[in-house]
């Protein structure tokens, strides 16, 4: 099995935790990509690197969490 690069490990985890915290406030259909970046400290254009198609992979997130990415 090959082991994920430190970078995008940790990119991941800022996408995973930005996207934790906006669900505090509001409802997931209201969180746009520009919101999870903008907490992240990421560029928008680096969420779709990494997830290329929004609910499907947002949704996918708490388990990739679990599993430290």
């Amino acid at each position: 099995m090959q082991e994920i690069n430190p970078c995008i490990r940790r990119t991941r985890l800022l996408l995973q935790q930005a996207l934790e915290k906006l669900l505090e406030k509001e409802d997931f259909e209201r969180i746009s990509v520009q919101d999870i970046a903008e907490i992240a400290t990421v560029n928008r254009v680096t969420c779709y690197d990494h997830y290329t198609d929004n609910s499907p992979c947002w949704s996918a997130w708490p388990e990739a969490a679990s599993r430290n990415c």
